[in-house]
Formats: C-alpha cells, sequence, structure tokens
C-alpha cells in the first residue's frame, strides 16, 4: 500500500516518490520482449495533518479518475477542480478524461483515453506515468521553473547525460555514454557522489570487476547521506543492458541531490594530494634515520684505546648539539603540515587523512622516545667505558712504577708478587 502526500521539505523526490511527493518506487521491466514498466510500491508513513490517499493495487485504484487527478494536483499544485463522486462508469471516464486533458495540456499525449484508465490497461497507464514522471517532473527539474529552455537545442535526457559526463570526465577508465550499459559496473554512480562529496565515498577501494557492491555502496550511501530514495536494486542495473528509464529516473534524481551542493575545489584538491605525498616522503626519511640512528646508539663495541673511546665520546656530543637538533625541526614542521593538511581536508568535507603503518605521528613520537632512550644509555655506557679505560690506565701507571722501584732495590721477588697484585686489581 502507498500513501500518497504532498512533500514537506524537497520539491522532487525520487521516481513516484517524485509523482506523489512520498512514496518509494521501484522502477524494472516486466520482460525484455515488451519492455513494459512497472511500478513496485512500497508502504510508507503518512504526514501528519495532511490529506492522504491510499493505493494498494495501481491499475485498480485508478480506475475511477479521482487518485489520479489529486496526483496530478500534488506535482503540479494546481487545482484540477472537484471531481465527479459517482461510481458508474460515466463517472470515472470523466474523472479520467479530464487527467489526460490536463496532461495534455502540459505535454503530448498519444493513444490513451479515459476508458483505458477505467478498463485497467497496463502498458497505457505505466506510459501514463512515464509520461508525468519524464515530462512534467524530470523535464522540468532539468530545465528549471523559472529557466525555459532556451532555443530547445537539447532535451532533458541529453542535459542529464552532459551532466553525468562533466562530473565524471576527470575520472579514469570510465566512459559515460549512455543511461543502460555505462552504469552496470556502478563506477559511474559512484563517481558522481564523490565528486560532490568525496567525504562519504572511498572511491579509490572500488572495483569495476565488483559491481553488485559498487551498486549498492552507491545506492545505500545516496539514501543515508543525501535522501536519495533507493529506487534501483543492484541486481536489475548489474546487466548488460539494465533499463534506460530507470536509471534515466534516479540520475535526475541524484542532479536534484547533488545539484545544489558545490563541487569540491580541483586545484585544493590537487594540493592536498601533493602535501600527502610530500608528508609521507618527509615522515618517511625522519623515520629512517631515527632508526639507524637507534641502531648505531645501541651499538657497544667500544675501542681498545682511551683515544678511541673519547672520539666517540666526542662524537656523542657533536651528534647531539649539531646533527639531532635540525631532525627534532622536521618532527615538529610535519606535525604542522599534518594538521594543516587535515584543516584543509575538513574544509573540502573530505575523509580525515590516515597516513601509512610506520609514518603516523604516532609512530614518530614512539620511535623519537625510544632514540632519547637509546641516546641516555649510550652516554651512560660511554661513561662508563671511559672510567674503567682511566681506572685500567691508572693501575697499569702505578704497576709500571712499583715495578720500575723493585728492578732499583733488585728485589725479584717483590716484582713477581706485585705483577699478581697488579692483575688482581685489574680484574
Amino acid at each position: 500500500m502507498v500513501v500518497l502526500t504532498p512533500s514537506l521539505s524537497l520539491k522532487i523526490q525520487e521516481m513516484w516518490l517524485w509523482v506523489c511527493k512520498s512514496t518509494l518506487v521501484k522502477i524494472y521491466t516486466l520482460s525484455d520482449q515488451d519492455r513494459v514498466l512497472s511500478l513496485h510500491i512500497s508502504p510508507r508513513k503518512s504526514f501528519p495533518n495532511l490529506h492522504t490517499l491510499e493505493v494498494e493495487d495501481l491499475f485498480v485504484d485508478l480506475d475511477d479518475g479521482i487518485k489520479l487527478m489529486k496526483l496530478l494536483e500534488i506535482i503540479t499544485g494546481e487545482d484540477l477542480g472537484k471531481p465527479q463522486k459517482g461510481q458508474t462508469r460515466f463517472h470515472k471516464i470523466s474523472n479520467a478524461n479530464r487527467c489526460l486533458a490536463f496532461v495534455q495540456s502540459k505535454t503530448r499525449l498519444e493513444s490513451i483515453g479515459g476508458t483505458d484508465i477505467v478498463d485497467g490497461n497496463h502498458t497505457l497507464i505505466l506510459g501514463l506515468v512515464w509520461t508525468i514522471i519524464l515530462r512534467l517532473e524530470i523535464e522540468k527539474l532539468v530545465i528549471g521553473e523559472d529557466e525555459p529552455d532556451r532555443g530547445g537545442k537539447k532535451t532533458h535526457k541529453e542535459k542529464i547525460l552532459d551532466w553525468c559526463r562533466k562530473i565524471t570526465g576527470e575520472y579514469p577508465n570510465l566512459n559515460i555514454k549512455d543511461f543502460s550499459s555505462s552504469w552496470s559496473d556502478g563506477m559511474g554512480f559512484n563517481a558522481l557522489i564523490h565528486a560532490h562529496r568525496p567525504d562519504i565515498i572511498d572511491y579509490d577501494s572500488l572495483k569495476p570487476d565488483e559491481p553488485i557492491r559498487n551498486l549498492n555502496n552507491a545506492f545505500d550511501v545516496a539514501h543515508r547521506e543525501l535522501g536519495v530514495e533507493k529506487i534501483l536494486d543492484a541486481e536489475d542495473i548489474a546487466t548488460s543492458h539494465p533499463d534506460e528509464k530507470s536509471i534515466l529516473t534516479y540520475l535526475a534524481s541524484l542532479y536534484q541531490s547533488l545539484g545544489n551542493l558545490k563541487k569540491p575545489d580541483v586545484k585544493l584538491m590537487k594540493s592536498n594530494d601533493a602535501i600527502k605525498t610530500r608528508y609521507d616522503s618527509q615522515a618517511s626519511e625522519l623515520m629512517k634515520w631515527i632508526l639507524a640512528k637507534i641502531s648505531q646508539l645501541e651499538t657497544r663495541q667500544f675501542p681498545e684505546s682511551m683515544e678511541g673511546v673519547l672520539q666517540l665520546k666526542r662524537d656523542f656530543i657533536s651528534y647531539l648539539v649539531t646533527e639531532k637538533p635540525p631532525r627534532h625541526d622536521d618532527k615538529i614542521e610535519l606535525a604542522k603540515t599534518l594538521h594543516g593538511l587535515q584543516f584543509g581536508l575538513r574544509m573540502l568535507m573530505m575523509p580525515k587523512y590516515v597516513p601509512p603503518t610506520g609514518l603516523r605521528l604516532y609512530d614518530i613520537k614512539t620511535q623519537w622516545t625510544r632514540l632519547e632512550l637509546a641516546e641516555t644509555q649510550r652516554e651512560a655506557a660511554l661513561n662508563e667505558e671511559l672510567r674503567m679505560k682511566l681506572k685500567i690506565e691508572s693501575m697499569v701507571r702505578n704497576f709500571i712504577q712499583e715495578v720500575f722501584i723493585l728492578n732499583e732495590t733488585g728485589s725479584g721477588t717483590s716484582s713477581a708478587n706485585s705483577l699478581q697484585v697488579v692483575g688482581t686489581r685489574a680484574q
């Protein structure tokens, strides 16, 4: 059952929702042979304090012309007058003919009369509904109520197709040329949304060989984020020749929803991409330096000579004074770059940039902490090595002095004992 009511906010909504301003409608073909347009109508909660009209069977409930008259009043805002209330065939045909005359005043109709509506002719009724959608809604949407089609050189279909091509033209491997097979893989729908709202579509994660996933992604996001009704099924579109009418209607709905959105600044987007690349490069270089320096500082293979250890001590001090400070500045600038990038992305309503694993600010901070710990341990190890070298050097000097004294006194036994003592002290 479907409830037909005026829209509270949007001027035009999807498919039959456009027609009744509150109804979800799904369009598909009954058969490939006759390409009959069929509508599947699902229930929707009515709006309070508004006159509602319930339809359970499109071909039966429209036969008296009253509901069709109400429908036309809803979508045009015009008063068609009071309908005939009688239930005779004469009254029903009279109402239906009045509806057809009204539509005829707006656009061209062929091969349908009041008796076809009263008799429930499926093909002609669906054709009428499509004409109403196509001529009274889509065309009005594309041309604009207050903007006449000057010159009339392009049809509404051509204008929508031009819009789609213009928006998706910057996307690689995407060639929109019609309202059928060009949309089968779902990439086109996602590109239209991504071009206007890159924050809600991860276009780079989509693959043309996954049409069902792509289509469901576009339809779900459009419904959740843009309020576009899910009037299409992915399974119906992911075919070699999906129905043109269905796709055209859905695209007109996207046109309505996205047309008022400002398309992101392409130059600014490219600038942000360049900043991402620069951040990754600088972060990678800084991380390599940190890890290499940690490995160097953790080395405990010291020279045998005192002078060699003293040189390591001088090199360490030089590192702290001259080599490390510029890298510390790089770390600060890197954080500023990322914060500036995130701000720019927010301004474009794009998702936050997440650097590759190992290059995030948290990763760099963690390794920098390891670096500072390695510095502390390196300094302690160098000082301990110097202390030991000085101690051994002092003991050797004392030993040499004692040997010299013993030699002067000629006491060989004392010299041997002294040598043993020195060895014990050195241990």
